[in-house]
């Protein structure tokens, strides 16, 4: 039985195949066709952030953490805040809205 099908499923194909063949136009043999095609085409999308990119994102928000995990146990180890815990605290919020800001700002503007 499975020979049976697989041997009309072949002649269905066959049949297919040289009716395509038989009723379809021929190819153009212009040499500037495939050019002409080629650029009627939409551009291929590129993305948005390159593999330099995304490594120096990673790696900043790696620092950010880790600064974010100092600033956390200086103030829970000090008893009162000092000037310079708070300008840790910050530089730390200045540069996070910065990464976030250089992350975000390329996908909005491509939206």
């Amino acid at each position: 039985m499975d020979y049976i099908m697989n041997k009309n499923a072949d002649n269905i194909d066959d049949t297919i195949r040289n009716l395509l063949k038989r009723d379809l136009p021929k190819e153009r043999k212009d040499e500037w066709f495939v050019k002409k095609v080629m650029n009627r085409l939409p551009e291929k999308r590129k993305p948005t952030f390159s593999r330099p990119e995304l490594i120096s994102f990673v790696l900043s928000t790696l620092i950010l953490l880790s600064g974010w995990l100092w600033l956390w146990n200086q103030f829970n180890s000090e008893e009162m805040l000092t000037y310079s815990s708070l300008a840790m605290g910050v530089t730390l919020i200045v540069m996070t809205f910065g990464l976030l800001s250089a992350i975000a700002y390329p996908i909005l503007r491509r939206g």
